[in-house]
C-alpha cells in the first residue's frame, strides 16, 4: 500500500514544475480530494496530511486503522467501539473486540451456535450453556441436554430421574444389555450393563475382562478349588482337579505335583525344605520346620534338629565332640583339629583340649617337644635308621651307614610307565616297609609314581597317608584314580602345603594338565607341618565322589560312573627350587 508520501509524489512534481516556470502563485489552491482541506504537501498553508483521502483531514475522528486520520501527527491514538457493545476494538490499545463490527462478539458475551467466537475465547461455537464442561450436541458436542448441568458424556447415570443422565441414549435404563441384571449404576451388581456376557456368575474368560463381576480380571477356577487356573496368571497347575492347587499337600509316590510348587512328589507339610523321610528325604519330623536334616543342631531346646538321632548333639566343627553348651567337651567347636583326645603337636594350641600342647601323635614314647617327627612312629630319637629317606633317629643325617637302599614298591603298586607330560625317574624314588619315599630335584614336572595294577569300578575306595618330609617350597602332593596307567587321565585330589596356603583342590587330569573342579579351598585339616601324614580318601558311590582329608569331606562331586572308575596313583609336582621329599603310606584300594 502506498504512504501518503508516494501518493503525492507527483503532485509534488508537478507543483514544481509549475512553480518553476511561472513562479509561486498568489494562492495555493490545491485540493486534490476534495475535502475541503488544502494539501500539505504542496501548499505552504494546507494541513490535509493526505490529499488523496477525504476521510483523512484535521478534525476527522481518528479510527484504529493504523493510519494518522485527524492529522495531528499520532497514529490510533484513541480506541474505538464501533459496534457500540461497551468493548473497544481488539486492534485499538487496551481493546478486547475480537470483533467490532458485531455487537454480539464481545468478552463475556453468550457463545452461541453462529459460526462466531461470540465470547472472544478463541474457540467458535464451544456452546456450554449448563456448565457442565460437556459442548451442546447441537455445535458439534457431546452434551446431549445442554440446558441441564446433571446431564453430560461424564454424569453418572441416576436412576428414576426421568433423564439420560450420562448420555448413552438410554434413560433410565436398569438392564440396558438384557442380561436379566441391574446395572450397578442403579443400584444393580452388572459391572458392564453394555455387555450381556458380563454379569454376575458369567463363565470367566482369560481375556482381562471380569466376566463373572467379582473384581477380579481372569480368574477361571474351572474346578472349584478356590485357586485361578495357571493359564490365567493364576496358581492352579491343574484346573481340571480340585485336589492339586497351591492348597494341596504333595503325595510321594503319585507322580504329580499336588501342591504346584514345580516339584514332583516332594512333600514337605512343614514348609522348611526339606522332605519327609518316607519320602526318601532327610526330614525326621516333617510337622515341625524346627526339625530335618538339614538343619542346626541346638542346644537346650530337647529336640533332634538335625535328625541325627541324638537331642543336643551339637557339634560345629564335625570332630566328634560336642559343644560345651550341649553338655559336651569340646573346648574350641570352630576348629575340627581341636577336641578331646587329639594329642598336642607342639604349635601353640591345646588340640586335646588337655592344657597343654604336648602330644606323642605316633605313639612311639616320645612327645612332639623331643620327637624329631612325631608323625611317623619309627621315627624318634634313638630309633635304629633305616633306608626310607628319613631321618629315622633323629640325628640330621638320612639314611647313614644302612648302604644301598634296596627299592621295593607296597602292596600291588607298579612304576608309572612315562605317559606323555609324565616323567617318573627310579633315581628319585624308593620304596621300603610298605612305603613309597620320593626325593624330588625341583624341576616343576608333575609325575605319576605308581599304579596299582587292580582297577577299581562300582563302588571303591582308596585311601593313603601322604607326608611331607623335607621340602620349604609349595610342592604339590596328591592321590588319583586314573582311567589306565597309560593314560594319566582322571580324578584327583592334590595338596598344596606347606607353604603361603594350605589348600585342597579336586579336580581332573586331563591329558597332563589339572583342572579344579571345585576351585581352591581352605582346609584347616590339612597338616601344614614337616613330618605330619596326611590321610586322604575318595568314596565312589553311584554318580557320587566324596574326597575327605584328615577325616573332613572336602569335595562332593556329581560324576559318570565310568569315568570316575580306574587305577589307584600316586602324583608329585615338584615345584622349581623346592626339592621336596614325600612318603606315602599305609595304602589301601578296595571296590
Amino acid at each position: 500500500m502506498l504512504s501518503v508520501a508516494d501518493r503525492l509524489k507527483p503532485v509534488r512534481i508537478a507543483l514544481a514544475l509549475l512553480i518553476g516556470a511561472c513562479g509561486p502563485p498568489a494562492t495555493c489552491p490545491v485540493d486534490l480530494d476534495g475535502d475541503g482541506y488544502l494539501s500539505a504537501a504542496a501548499c505552504p498553508a494546507g494541513d490535509d496530511c493526505d490529499d488523496l483521502d477525504p476521510a483523512v483531514h484535521p478534525g476527522a475522528d481518528e479510527a484504529c486503522d493504523g493510519v494518522d486520520n485527524d492529522c495531528d501527527g499520532y497514529v490510533d491514538d484513541v480506541v474505538v467501539d464501533a459496534d457500540g457493545d461497551g468493548h473497544y476494538d481488539a486492534r485499538c490499545p487496551g481493546g478486547t473486540d475480537c470483533d467490532d463490527s458485531r455487537p454480539e462478539a464481545h468478552p463475556g458475551a453468550l457463545e452461541r451456535c453462529d459460526a462466531v467466537d461470540n465470547d472472544c475465547d478463541g474457540v467458535i461455537d464451544d456452546v456450554d450453556l449448563d456448565g457442565d464442561g460437556a459442548v451442546d450436541a447441537a455445535c458439534g458436542g457431546d452434551d446431549c441436554d445442554d440446558t441441564t448441568a446433571a446431564v453430560s458424556p461424564d454424569a453418572v447415570e441416576v436412576c428414576d430421574d426421568g433423564l439420560d443422565n450420562d448420555c448413552d441414549g438410554s434413560t433410565d435404563l436398569d438392564d440396558a444389555d438384557g442380561d436379566g441384571f441391574l446395572a450397578a449404576v442403579c443400584g444393580g451388581d452388572d459391572c458392564d450393563d453394555l455387555d450381556p456376557e458380563t454379569h454376575p456368575g458369567a463363565p470367566e474368560r482369560c481375556d482381562d475382562t471380569d466376566q463373572d463381576c467379582d473384581g477380579e480380571v481372569a480368574d477361571v477356577d474351572d474346578d472349584g478349588d478356590g485357586a485361578a487356573s495357571a493359564d490365567c496368571g493364576g496358581p492352579d497347575c491343574d484346573d481340571a482337579d480340585p485336589t492339586i492347587g497351591p492348597h494341596a499337600v504333595d503325595w510321594c509316590d503319585d507322580g504329580l505335583d499336588n501342591d504346584c510348587d514345580g516339584r514332583v512328589d516332594f512333600e514337605d507339610a512343614d514348609g522348611d525344605n526339606a522332605q519327609p523321610e518316607v519320602c526318601g528325604g532327610v526330614d525326621c519330623d516333617d510337622a515341625d520346620p524346627r526339625v530335618s536334616g538339614i538343619q542346626e543342631e541346638l542346644c537346650g531346646d530337647g529336640l533332634d534338629n538335625n535328625c541325627s538321632g541324638e537331642v543336643d548333639d551339637r557339634d560345629m566343627d564335625s570332630d566328634g565332640a560336642l559343644d560345651p553348651g550341649c553338655g559336651g567337651d569340646d573346648c574350641d567347636e570352630a576348629d575340627a583339629q581341636v577336641h578331646p583326645g587329639l594329642p598336642g603337636l607342639c604349635d601353640g594350641v591345646d588340640r586335646g583340649c588337655s592344657g597343654s600342647d604336648l602330644g606323642d601323635r605316633d605313639g612311639d614314647g616320645q612327645t612332639c617337644d623331643v620327637d624329631c617327627n612325631d608323625g611317623l612312629p619309627g621315627v624318634y630319637v634313638g630309633a635304629s635308621e633305616r633306608c626310607d629317606g628319613v631321618d629315622d633317629d633323629c640325628d640330621g643325617a638320612v639314611d647313614e651307614g644302612v648302604g644301598v637302599c634296596a627299592q621295593s614298591l607296597p602292596g600291588d603298586m607298579d612304576l608309572a610307565d612315562g605317559a606323555p607330560g609324565f616323567s617318573p625317574d627310579g633315581s628319585r624314588w624308593a620304596a621300603t616297609d610298605g612305603a613309597l619315599v620320593f626325593t624330588g630335584a625341583g624341576d616343576d614336572a608333575w609325575r605319576v609314581l605308581a599304579y596299582a595294577d587292580h582297577s577299581l569300578s562300582a563302588g571303591w575306595v582308596w585311601e593313603v597317608d601322604v607326608t611331607r618330609t623335607a621340602g620349604a617350597g609349595e610342592a604339590e602332593l596328591g592321590v588319583m584314580v586314573s582311567a589306565s596307567p597309560s593314560t594319566p587321565d582322571g580324578y584327583a585330589v592334590v595338596l598344596r602345603s606347606p607353604g603361603p596356603r594350605e589348600v585342597c583342590e579336586v579336580g581332573r587330569f586331563t591329558s597332563g594338565s589339572f583342572v579344579s573342579e571345585t576351585g581352591e579351598q581352605v582346609v584347616a585339616s590339612i597338616f601344614p607341618d614337616l613330618g605330619l601324614p596326611n590321610r586322604i580318601r575318595m568314596e565312589q558311590e553311584d554318580d557320587r565322589l566324596r574326597v575327605f582329608v584328615n577325616g573332613r569331606r572336602v569335595a562332593n562331586l556329581t560324576v559318570d560312573t565310568q569315568d570316575a572308575a580306574g587305577h589307584p596313583a600316586l602324583l608329585v609336582r615338584d615345584r622349581a627350587g623346592d626339592g621336596v621329599t614325600a612318603r606315602f603310606d599305609d595304602l589301601h584300594a578296595s571296590d
